[in-house]
């Protein structure tokens, strides 16, 4: 589609990894508990521990290959039957991206919202009251032919966003983390 994040488009993910980088993806965790614990707790960022593993994407019927798949998330979207997903188009294949630009995807379970609308419908209302945010829709991920269901599809928050948002990709971005 012309905007990957069309409210009244159901994007399709069909992701292939092999089946030791998937189940490996899928253990990778961490503990709340050794976020805050020990004198260094939150003095800089959280420290990214999870690894990047290969694979072949389709979103909505256009493939790529070779393109970087990782878990995401901090507690709430931890899981191992249905993680949240980051996806890189061009991690393993410099400038690969898909005909209409996009590189990045974030695939959000939403495990803590059984409803599985409530991070697209906050969007909507920051889009709504003028304040900067990134775009989300709906997307149905499946990893090696298994459905893992409904994920919110959310811009990731990259250089592209930035020019979107403000008109400039210059400067420092910063995530907040807890």
């Amino acid at each position: 589609p012309e905007d990957r994040y069309d409210p009244t488009h159901l994007t399709r993910v069909e992701a292939s990894l092999s089946d030791t980088d998937w189940e490996t993806l899928t253990q990778e965790s961490r503990l709340f508990f050794d976020l805050v614990a020990g004198p260094e707790c939150f003095e800089g960022p959280v420290p990214q521990i999870f690894e990047w593993y290969p694979g072949d994407v389709v979103i909505d019927g256009q493939s790529l290959s070779d393109v970087g798949f990782r878990k995401k998330g901090l507690i709430g979207s931890m899981s191992w039957t249905r993680p949240s997903l980051k996806v890189d188009t061009d991690r393993f294949v410099d400038g690969q991206e898909f005909p209409d630009g996009t590189e990045h995807f974030t695939l959000n379970n939403n495990n803590q919202d059984i409803s599985r609308i409530h991070t697209c419908m906050a969007y909507a209302v920051f889009e709504r009251a003028g304040v900067a945010g990134p775009r989300c829709a709906f997307a149905t991920v499946a990893v090696n032919g298994e459905s893992k269901g409904v994920y919110s599809n959310v811009q990731p928050i990259k250089k592209a966003f930035l020019r979107e948002s403000f008109g400039s990709d210059d400067g420092v971005l910063y995530e907040g983390t807890a």
